[in-house]
């Protein structure tokens, strides 16, 4: 989904292991937190509003940067 939301892919994601994985809410919990934290580095290391960040924003040197 690379022209989707970064954020709506996250929860998306967060969702998956919810619903799908079985996963303890705690894990949950941790990954929702790292991803938040990625955002919002992502938002201002790309200078945009987290609307709209999209997933195609999201490449190898930004997570590096992170």
């Amino acid at each position: 989904m690379p022209g989707s939301s970064a954020a709506a892919s996250a929860g998306a994601f967060l969702d998956y292991l919810r619903l799908n994985r079985n996963t303890s809410l705690h894990t949950v919990a941790a990954y929702g937190s790292d991803l938040a934290q990625f955002l919002d580095f992502a938002t201002h290391h790309l200078e945009r509003q987290r609307p709209r960040l999209r997933n195609a924003d999201l490449d190898l040197s930004v997570i590096r940067a992170f």
